[in-house]
Order: structure tokens, then sequence, then C-alpha cells
């Protein structure tokens, strides 16, 4: 785990963000685990983006 300060936004060419950055190789990547009832709301989130709400 890094600072906060310490992750720095990605952007691609057109300015748009497409990750982060990090200062440096990590130790440790923890992997994180989506709940169904998680993954039903990231899903019904997104359609609602789709539908411009």
């Amino acid at each position: 785990m890094l600072p906060l300060e310490k992750y720095q936004l990605r952007r691609d060419a057109g300015g748009a963000a497409v990750g982060i950055e990090l200062p440096s190789r990590p130790l440790r990547i923890r992997r994180i685990r989506l709940s169904p009832e998680r993954e039903r709301a990231l899903q019904m989130v997104a359609a609602l983006q789709a539908l411009g709400l």
C-alpha cells in the first residue's frame, strides 16, 4: 500500500484518464474480489450510465 500522494493519474494523448501510475514496482498486489451483490450493483450503474442517467 502506498500513500495517496504516491499514486498518479495516467492519461492518454487525448487527456482521458486510463489508469494509475505507481512510482515504483509494488512488492505485493492484493486482488479485490467482488461479491455477487456488488457485481450486480455495478452492472446496474453501468446500465444507467448507458441510458444517460
